[in-house]
C-alpha cells in the first residue's frame, strides 16, 4: 500500500493513477479538493481513497498514518503536497514565507516522521519526495518557492542517507513546468512561448511523465537511493 500527499490534482492525481495500474492500493490525502478526490476514488475502482488531510498539522498526519498503516502493509509514501507564491524577492512576506516551508517543507516532513519508523520496522520501504527544477533555476519571482524546494531536496537527501541501511530508500524527481493547475496559475498572464524557449523539447511537461518516474523509484527498477531526478524536458541544462 502506498500514501500519496496532494492526491486529487495534477502530478499527485497522476501518481495515484500509476500506482493503481502497478498493484498498489493508494491512500492520499488532499486539502481543498473533495469534489477531486472522489473523481480519483472513482477513476481507480476504490483501488485509490482520498481523506482531507493538512499535512501542516502533525496530530492530523499522525492520525491518518495510524489509521492506514494498521494492516502493516504500508511499503510507500510519496510526498507531493505542494504551494506556490510567485512574488519578487522583496515583496515575499514573513507570512508567505511560513505557508510555503509550511507545506512544501513542513508537511513531507511530518509526513516522513509519521511514516518512516514503519518502514524501518519492516526493514523495507521507499520514500519519493517531489521537488522542483525551481530549486536549482532561479527565476524572476519564484525565490521563496525555489528556496522551499531547495530545503525539500536538501532534506530528502539526508532521509536517504540514513533510511538506507534499513532498506529504506528516498529518492528525488524534480519536474520543470507541468501542465497542471499550479503551473497554469504561474503562468497567469505571461507568455507562454518564453517559457517553451527556455525548454529544450519546448513542451511542458505532462503530470504522467512524472508519475513514471516515481512508479521506477517505488519498483526499485532500477534500485535508486538519494537519486535526484529531472522530469522537465532538458530545462535542467
Amino acid at each position: 500500500m502506498a500514501v500519496v500527499t496532494g492526491g486529487a490534482r495534477g502530478i499527485g492525481r497522476a501518481v495515484v493513477r500509476r500506482l493503481v495500474e502497478d498493484g498498489f492500493d493508494v491512500e492520499f490525502t488532499y486539502l481543498n479538493s473533495k469534489v477531486a478526490a472522489d473523481e480519483v476514488a472513482e477513476a481507480t475502482g476504490g483501488r485509490a481513497r482520498g481523506s482531507r488531510v493538512d499535512g501542516r498539522d502533525r496530530a492530523e498526519v499522525d492520525a491518518f498514518i495510524e489509521v492506514v498503516s494498521a494492516d502493516g502493509r504500508l511499503q510507500a509514501l510519496v510526498n507531493n503536497q505542494g504551494l506556490t507564491v510567485d512574488k519578487l524577492a522583496g515583496q515575499v512576506t514573513w507570512h508567505d514565507l511560513a505557508a510555503l516551508l509550511e507545506t512544501n517543507l513542513g508537511s513531507a516532513v511530518t509526513f516522513t516522521h509519521a511514516v518512516l519508523p514503519h518502514l524501518v520496522r519492516r526493514r523495507r520501504g521507499d520514500i519519493v519526495f517531489v521537488s522542483s527544477q525551481a530549486r536549482r533555476n532561479a527565476r524572476v519571482g519564484n525565490t521563496m518557492y525555489g528556496v522551499s524546494k531547495a530545503a525539500l531536496t536538501r532534506y530528502a537527501a539526508n532521509v536517504a542517507l540514513e533510511g538506507a541501511r534499513f532498506d529504506v530508500l528516498a529518492n528525488v524527481v524534480e519536474p520543470g513546468f507541468v501542465e497542471t493547475d499550479l503551473t497554469r496559475v504561474m503562468l497567469d498572464g505571461k507568455d507562454r512561448r518564453k517559457y517553451l524557449q527556455e525548454i529544450p523539447l519546448r513542451r511542458f511537461t505532462n503530470p504522467r511523465d512524472v508519475a513514471e518516474v516515481v512508479a521506477a523509484m517505488v519498483s526499485r527498477k532500477p534500485t535508486m537511493v538519494g537519486a535526484v531526478v529531472p522530469v522537465a524536458g532538458g530545462a535542467q541544462l
